[in-house]
């Protein structure tokens, strides 16, 4: 995350990676108009853009923290050794 607001299509499991108005504007990939709307929201309205921008950046560093990965890769471990005794 770049702290830049984005607008992007809802293709290749984007949806898993990004939040329709929290971290960034999302709409389907033939909607052309809506795509255009969404690019001029960000153009016109600043606080939409900074609202955007800091919503990526609290979505990317609280699902991707250091101590989440870690503690994400400790449960696994944990289920696979639990798996095989």
């Amino acid at each position: 995350a770049c702290n830049k607001p984005i607008v992007t299509t809802n293709v290749g499991g984007i949806e898993n990676v990004v939040k329709h108005e929290i971290s960034a504007l999302l709409c389907e990939s033939d909607e052309k108009d809506l795509f255009a709307y969404h690019l001029l929201q960000l153009t016109e309205n600043d606080e939409l853009r900074r609202n955007i921008a800091v919503g990526q950046q609290n979505e990317i560093t609280s699902f991707y923290s250091y101590d989440r990965l870690i503690n994400q890769m400790d449960a696994f471990y944990c289920n696979l050794l639990k798996k095989t005794t």
